[in-house]
């Protein structure tokens, strides 16, 4: 019998989520001179890749994270004028979260180190060789897809006071790391 780490379907997974992790370290490590973490970066350029203000539910969305989370980080944003927070004129309990221009600068250097990281870790990866890569990930993405959103219609949580849901994640990411 081959040992569970030598079966393809887990060393795929556990490819899949150590290259994320390395990518995201080599990010923060370029980041970290401007005093910056996945934490504090990743807001800003998902709200500088969305087009238009996004409310603080959708950046919770967006993120993958819950919106109590997001409010405290969203705090610790404003507090370096990253970002403002605007009344939503469609719904007076909901903010608009906008970026500063400040964090408009900041977002261009983030965007250009995001984007020198990702070259270099693809470095010597035939075109053809991503794109196969690129088609295996979206077949898998759309099955696991397919997979929660039966499963969520198919397991509907009773709401219970007190009770706290995860945030689902977007299909398009907005992110570009």
């Amino acid at each position: 019998m081959t040992a569970r780490r030598e079966q393809p379907d887990f060393r795929f997974a556990n490819l899949v989520r150590e290259t994320y992790w390395l990518m995201r370290e080599a990010i923060d490590m370029r980041l970290a001179p401007l005093g910056l973490s996945h934490a504090l970066w990743r807001p800003l350029i998902c709200l500088h890749v969305h087009d238009g203000p996004m409310t603080q539910t959708q950046l919770a969305r967006a993120l993958g994270l819950e919106s109590p989370t997001v409010v405290r980080l969203l705090d610790r944003l404003t507090e370096k004028d990253w970002i403002a927070r605007l009344n939503c004129p469609q719904d007076r309990r909901a903010y608009h979260v906008t970026l500063t221009p400040k964090a408009r600068k900041l977002c261009v250097k983030i965007d250009k180190v995001v984007t020198e990281v990702r070259h270099e870790g693809l470095a010597g990866v035939a075109t053809v060789e991503l794109n196969a890569a690129i088609a295996v990930l979206e077949q898998v993405h759309r099955q696991f897809t397919a997979l929660v959103e039966t499963r969520s219609q198919v397991e509907t949580p009773a709401k219970t006071k007190g009770a706290t849901t995860r945030a689902k994640r977007p299909r398009k990411k907005e992110s570009i790391e």
